[in-house]
């Protein structure tokens, strides 16, 4: 008998070249396969008790050491691993190791009908939605942050068959298992309550956010853990939460061992560049030759291809020429957008029988690269798609081509390049030209620049961002990730700065835990050399903070969302 579930129907046409749209609608997917039985969801907002028991027969599992001393989980290389034999899990079996409590802020999840518990943060929002057991699936658990939307999900199948594998079940679903293409199949990378596991994240792009699995099989039952992100780019705190109620899993009948997953996706998406298909190759022509298509071709659009993600039609000029019209955008992300390219959302799209105004380049394929497309409204052309990442040692910035962007519009765009070789094309909000100042031993290290295009004969960026790579690139047989890179521009403060609602004091611990998450964080704990105090600066005991005050904290992200702070202010 197989197990009935809705990764077992994967997306139909999805491919690398599709991606942008597939993995789109794999998110959409996710919605509708995860709410298909019949019940009526809705969200509670949790207990605002601290701590909250659970049940009275249930005592929770042991919070490892280091997690209480906010170390983070040790990275473990991918291996092969085969699967232990594990005692039958039963509802009944309610015997759950001795813990120590939770720290503030965090209270215990219960299942009513399978043996486990874990923690999440009192001010997330919980879904439970029960399923028919015939379906296979028996319980979906959604916490979500009312402050950001991500969530953390948890999915747990019923396993029917005697020789269920979860390499295969994993890897002949990716797009429904994952949500995602798989370049090649997963292998155990990780642990979980001394059990191999399957961790597997994917930065954000092509229509999803970051996202993060983990993945693994006990007796009867299979248990997907995921993180998405609502927010791009993710927020520091959240992973670290999603990390946090990993840690607190707990199932009975099983030691809680901690977890050891793989790391370096917590900082979620960097640059992110398709090369597999590569780029069309551009023809050899002369440099007067090439520049036509640079200023630009007049004429009527004929035989529009529909095809999501791509743009093809042929281009009827005035002379009766016909030249084939061809751009496949959104090849480059950066934290989880594309930067490539950018459609103004207002104008239509051209169909047959429009005229267009389109700017480019010749391709060795006989086609024209479209990288500036206008339409004729109403007797004035306004533009509807436009090249917006510019590689400056590629020459790619030019007069000629930029030309073609009107004075009347404002255009958004990103340099990129060796930021000795951006700089000169950068300015400040007055038109002065940008000083390198305390960048200079940046000069030689790979840029992104975003900002305004100032449309005159000069053609300069008003810098808005400016962001340098301090690490290296990865390749895929698709993809070259860029993950490290270090903003410059506008400057981040060496301490965090927060403002937040206290919704409990606890002196004891020099803790305050928020009434809303802010920025992913969900409590605040003094530093060992820390200061509390009032507005006016003196200092004040912990015993004056009462529910409701707002304060302000300056400090650094720690683990499972606390911040902590070495200087608290009350406003």
């Amino acid at each position: 008998m197989m197990d009935k579930d809705c990764s077992n129907n994967p997306i139909p046409g999805l491919s690398w070249i599709g991606l942008k749209v597939g993995l789109l609608l794999g998110l959409l997917v996710l919605n509708a396969c995860g709410y298909q039985d019949s019940f009526s969801p809705h969200f509670m907002p949790s207990p605002t008790t601290a701590n909250m028991p659970p049940d009275n027969n249930v005592v929770p599992q042991v919070i490892p050491a280091d997690l209480l001393g906010y170390a983070s989980p040790t990275s473990m290389p991918a291996a092969s691993v085969e699967l232990s034999q594990t005692p039958t899990l039963t509802p009944a079996a309610n015997a759950f190791p001795d813990s120590l409590p939770l720290p503030p802020g965090w209270i215990w999840y219960r299942s009513p009908d399978l043996p486990y518990l874990m923690a999440y943060p009192q001010s997330w929002m919980l879904q439970r939605n029960p399923r028919e057991t015939g379906v296979g699936v028996r319980e979906r658990v959604s916490f979500r942050s009312p402050e950001t939307g991500s969530e953390v999900n948890v999915d747990i199948w019923e396993v029917t068959t005697s020789d269920f594998d979860l390499l295969d079940w994993i890897n002949s679903n990716p797009e429904r298992v994952l949500y995602d293409v798989l370049e090649e199949p997963v292998s155990y990378n990780a642990t979980i309550l001394g059990q191999p596991a399957v961790f597997h994240s994917h930065p954000a792009g092509w229509g999803t956010r970051d996202m993060a699995f983990l993945l693994f099989a006990v007796a009867e039952y299979r248990f997907r853990i995921f993180f998405n992100s609502a927010t791009t780019p993710v927020t520091e705190a959240e992973p670290y939460v999603y990390l946090y109620m990993l840690e607190s899993l707990s199932l009975s009948g099983h030691a809680a061992n901690g977890i050891s997953i793989p790391t370096g996706w917590e900082k979620g998406a960097g640059l992110i560049t398709i090369i597999d298909p590569p780029k069309p190759a551009p023809a050899d022509l002369p440099l007067d030759e090439q520049q036509t298509y640079q200023h630009g071709l007049t004429g009527t659009v004929e035989n529009w291809n529909d095809t999501p993600g791509v743009i093809h039609f042929t281009l009827i000029t005035n002379g009766g020429n016909n030249y084939a019209i061809y751009a496949e955008p959104f090849r480059v992300h950066f934290h989880g957008l594309p930067i490539d390219y950018k459609y103004n959302v207002y104008i239509p799209r051209p169909r047959d029988g429009d005229r267009v105004w389109v700017a480019g380049q010749p391709l060795a394929s006989g086609e024209m690269l479209a990288e500036y497309i206008a339409v004729e409204v109403n007797g004035e052309w306004q533009t509807w798609f436009h090249k917006s990442l510019f590689n400056v040692f590629a020459n790619e910035f030019n007069p000629v081509f930029l030309a073609n962007y009107s004075g009347d519009e404002s255009f958004n765009v990103w340099l990129q390049g060796q930021f000795e070789a951006v700089l000169p094309f950068l300015v400040d909000e007055t038109g002065s030209p940008i000083e390198p100042d305390d960048w200079s031993q940046y000069l030689k290290q790979e840029s992104l620049a975003f900002g305004v295009l100032q449309v005159n004969q000069e053609m300069k960026v008003e810098l808005h961002n400016l962001y340098v790579q301090d690490g290296g690139c990865t390749l895929s047989h698709t993809r070259e990730y860029c993950d490290s890179w270090q903003q410059l521009y506008p400057p981040i403060p060496m301490q965090k700065l927060i403002t937040a609602t206290v919704l409990e004091s606890i002196p004891e611990t020099q803790t305050i835990v928020l009434q809303q998450p802010v920025k992913g964080i969900i409590s605040i704990t003094l530093s060992p050399n820390g200061h509390l105090l009032a507005g006016s600066g003196e200092t004040i005991a912990w015993e004056s903070l009462t529910t409701g005050m707002t304060i302000q904290a300056s400090g650094e992200i720690g683990a499972g969302g606390t911040f902590i702070a070495e200087e608290i202010r009350v406003q």
